[in-house]
């Protein structure tokens, strides 16, 4: 039963190799199909962003960029640090597996009322600020009115989304520990190191690719 628990967070000593890899790319495109009728769409390693209305091309462009940047950069880090043989296959299965919980993140994006309240937010915040600076700013639409149980509800959504990205950071180290044979401070540190490496590679893969027109998001 302990063994099954830790699954949850830790799967790796079950599965790595091709069949994580498969079953992660699986995950990778759900999330990137759902979020483009969702609006939620990915556009960094642990990043997860509303009201993107691009095509599912977009979508699963990100998606594949952030795994890949994980990958890219978690590899040769492991065959540095590791005393022992570290295959590309497990480290790009097990990260592609990791990025499973951005499935629900994805249906998450149904929720229209998180689109509302930040629209409201943002639409109030621009206003006062007109008063305040006497400036005119570009106007942005009116949401209307939110009711109090919209803000709760918009709270809560965001709560378990933090919830689920924390999720998928821990699967993303124990698939880096586990695949390249690391412990400790080492396994810990590393992986602190690269998941910064590679957030802001995927970043800026995406802004480049984006800008030169190679990919249209």
């Amino acid at each position: 039963m302990l063994e099954d628990k830790k699954s949850w967070y830790n799967p790796f000593k079950y599965i790595a190799g091709g069949q994580a890899l498969l079953y992660g790319l699986i995950a990778v495109f759900l999330a990137s199909l759902i979020g483009n009728y969702s609006g939620i769409h990915f556009p960094g390693v642990i990043d997860a962003k509303v009201g993107w209305e691009g095509s599912f091309a977009g979508h699963l462009g990100m998606a594949l960029i952030a795994w890949l940047s994980m990958t890219v950069v978690t590899y040769p880090m492991a065959r540095v640090l590791s005393s022992t043989k570290v295959r590309l296959i497990d480290i790009a299965g097990t990260q592609a597996l990791a990025r499973t919980p951005s499935i629900f993140l994805a249906l998450l994006g149904f929720f229209g009322v998180v689109r509302k309240v930040t629209d409201a937010i943002l639409f109030r915040t621009l206003e006062q600020l007109e008063q305040v600076m006497e400036i005119e700013i570009e106007p942005i639409t009116d949401p209307g009115p939110v009711a109090t149980w919209e803000y709760i509800l918009a709270a809560l959504i965001l709560l378990i989304t933090i919830l689920l990205i924390i999720w998928m950071v821990v699967l993303m180290y124990h698939a880096y520990r586990v695949s390249s044979n690391l412990k400790g401070s080492r396994a810990g540190f590393s992986f602190v190191m690269a998941i910064l490496i590679a957030q802001v590679v995927s970043n800026a893969c995406i802004y480049f690719l984006a800008r030169s027109g190679i990919l249209q998001f």
